[in-house]
């Protein structure tokens, strides 16, 4: 089942895609507040995008009947590489630069400074991050590794045949 896929292409895009949604967690770790998630919602949508970018590309190598399958399980396997590598990267950093992720002082009066909830300026901004990283991330990458293939089929049986009905 795997090994007709480039697995090499899947780690590239997965590495490029990760790297993509970096970019906005860094910019959302740069605003220390909860309110500038949405920056994190974006860096879905442009992963998405990248996710699209390889479907098609992989899509137009294939020849064979079972394109349509393969594409989106080769969709689904760049989100999950994409997916474990952001996340390994924010723990390491996280582990590393712990200042980046928490808003309140080291130390043994943190804990008594931490605010109770999560509102405002917030204590640690990790389960935003990972959440939105696991959800968010399988949500489009799934959601357009099973749709994009099903439409390119659709446009190339409309190239071919010159109408829009696939089935005849």
């Amino acid at each position: 089942m795997f090994k007709d896929l480039p697995i090499k292409k899947i780690i590239f895009f997965g590495i490029i895609g990760s790297i993509i949604y970096l970019v906005f967690v860094g910019l959302f770790l740069n605003r220390k507040t909860y309110d500038a998630i949405w920056i994190l919602y974006i860096g879905n949508g442009v992963v998405a995008v990248w996710i699209g970018i390889f479907i098609y590309s992989f899509f137009k190598s294939q020849t064979d009947q079972a394109k349509v399958g393969k594409t989106s399980l080769a969709g689904h396997l760049v989100a999950i590489c994409g997916i474990l590598i952001t996340c390994f990267l924010v723990l390491i950093a996280s582990i590393i630069f712990p200042h980046w992720f928490h808003s309140y002082n080291s130390g043994t009066s943190s804990f008594t400074e931490a605010p109770p909830q999560m509102t405002g300026s917030g204590h640690s901004f990790l389960f935003p991050i990972f959440g939105n990283a696991i959800i968010g991330n399988i949500a489009v990458g799934s959601v357009i590794s099973i749709i994009f293939p099903f439409i390119l089929r659709g446009l190339e049986k409309h190239n071919e045949t010159g109408n829009l009905e696939t089935d005849k």
